[in-house]
Order: C-alpha cells, then sequence, then structure tokens
C-alpha cells in the first residue's frame, strides 16, 4: 500500500516538474516592402529612404534607428508533455527612426547600421539563451521574459557605450574601433 501511495504521489508531481521541449529558431520574416518594419537578415543593408520618422529630440542628433528584437511562442500541450515553439526576429521601425533633411551621409549611416547590429546581437544571444534553458511546464513563462529582460538589457548597455564611446559617431577613432567590435561580434553570431 504504502509503495502505491508513492506511485500516486510521483505521478501527481510529475506534470507541475514536467520539462518542455523546446524549440526555438530564427524568424524567416521577411522585409515588408510596404509596411513599417524591416526584419533583420545578414545581407540587410538599411538606406536613408528606410527613415521616415519625423525629427525630433534628441536634438543634436543627425538620425535615431529605433530597432529591437522580439519573439512569438506557441505552447502546445498533449498529456503533460509541453511544446514551445518560439521564434526569434530582430526589426528595425520605418516610423520610428529619422534623418536629418541635408544630414545624410555613408558614415552617418554605417553608425545608425551599426545600431540595427546591435539589436541583432542582443536577439541572437537571446535565441541561443533559449536554446540552452531548460524549462518546464510550470516556469517556461518566467524563464523566457526573465532570459528576454536580460538580453533586452545587454542590448541597451551596448547601445549606450556605443554611442557614449563614439560620442554618437562623431569621434571617428572610436568609431572605427567600434565597426571592428562589431564586425567581429558579427561573424561569432
Amino acid at each position: 500500500m504504502k509503495f502505491l501511495l508513492v506511485i500516486v504521489m510521483v505521478l501527481l508531481v510529475f506534470p507541475a516538474a514536467a520539462q518542455v521541449v523546446v524549440m526555438a529558431q530564427w524568424s524567416g520574416k521577411e522585409i515588408a516592402e510596404s509596411g513599417d518594419t524591416i526584419f533583420y537578415t545578414p545581407s540587410t543593408k538599411l538606406e536613408w529612404k528606410d527613415f521616415e520618422g519625423k525629427p525630433g529630440a534628441p536634438y543634436n542628433a543627425i538620425a535615431v534607428t529605433a530597432s529591437g528584437f522580439g519573439y512569438d511562442a506557441v505552447m502546445k500541450r498533449t498529456n503533460n508533455v509541453g511544446s514551445i515553439y518560439i521564434t526569434v526576429f530582430c526589426y528595425f521601425s520605418k516610423k520610428d527612426s529619422w534623418v536629418r533633411t541635408g544630414r545624410e551621409s555613408s558614415y552617418a549611416l554605417n553608425h545608425e547600421q551599426n545600431h540595427f547590429n546591435i539589436a541583432y546581437l542582443a536577439a541572437w544571444r537571446f535565441l541561443d539563451s533559449l536554446q540552452k534553458t531548460t524549462m518546464t511546464l510550470q516556469n517556461y513563462g518566467d524563464v523566457i521574459e526573465r532570459t528576454y529582460n536580460f538580453c533586452y538589457k545587454y542590448m541597451q548597455q551596448m547601445q549606450d557605450s556605443y554611442d557614449g564611446e563614439t560620442h554618437n559617431g562623431l569621434f571617428t577613432d572610436e568609431q572605427e574601433t567600434w565597426n571592428e567590435k562589431l564586425k567581429e561580434l558579427m561573424k561569432k553570431n
């Protein structure tokens, strides 16, 4: 009888702690020609025509790149076995990105492209972390959110360091150092 009671208790506890099979991949989203969003691909290069927003603050900036990363997740549960399908993407918002008229240059565009590249690096870190993480049916939502927040903070810190050290691209030597640093990080991903 004691043996049967232990088996029943194990079966009752197991479903809550059951692991989730995580399938995380890079999104195959395409560039939306007529839409507001450009999704990152390794060959994606921004052009000044992509910056459709109206210039605003900071008022000393030549341009602003509004980019980031996100994910879509679908959870399927069958007989206490969970599978979660996660697609990660990196995006650029045309309407929230802008350039001051007459200030367009290839040098400034490179600086802005690097902001998009930094968002991609954070997205890739998020994807890599998800692929290495163990989740259960009970904690998968918290784990995904915590991982996303960690990678988002990483992106913000890198964006701030990039603009701070290059003085928003005005320090050409520092800009070249960051160009090389980001090129190497991109090769690794």
